[in-house]
């Protein structure tokens, strides 16, 4: 069980980190432990070359040590933040949310490289998501 601390200290660094995705141009990428190792590693090279941050809900069987070890296992680094989640109303993994600096995002879902997602967004004018 998490102590008061720990959540106030999780809760202050996802209002933090959610107010500074909606100031900036940002790629987020919203995984899950639940997807096959191999497709996590993917989208952390990938993420790692254009600047993205990967991120999830929660962490590994509600557990640090139990998120650290996995994340220290693959090789990858993500943020735990669930907020995000429901700012972007995400539901489904793999998901990935362009930010324009303005606040407004564009949201694509599915199984796609991070460089074919964003070719879709660049190509899509319609208006961003938020």
């Amino acid at each position: 069980m998490k102590s008061l601390q720990q959540l106030l200290v999780m809760s202050l660094i996802c209002v933090i980190f959610s107010s500074a995705i909606a100031k900036s141009k940002q790629i987020v990428i919203f995984v899950s432990f639940s997807m096959a190792d191999a497709a996590l590693q993917d989208y952390y090279h990938e993420a790692k070359k254009l600047g993205a941050k990967l991120v999830m809900r929660g962490l590994r069987n509600n557990s640090f040590k139990d998120t650290q070890v996995k994340m220290q296992e693959l090789r990858i680094s993500v943020d735990i933040d669930p907020t995000l989640f429901e700012q972007y109303q995400v539901t489904a993994v793999p998901t990935i949310i362009w930010v324009n600096g303005q606040g407004n995002a564009k949201k694509i879902t599915g199984n796609l490289t991070l460089s074919s997602s964003l070719e879709i967004m660049e190509k899509d004018n319609t208006h961003a998501e938020n």
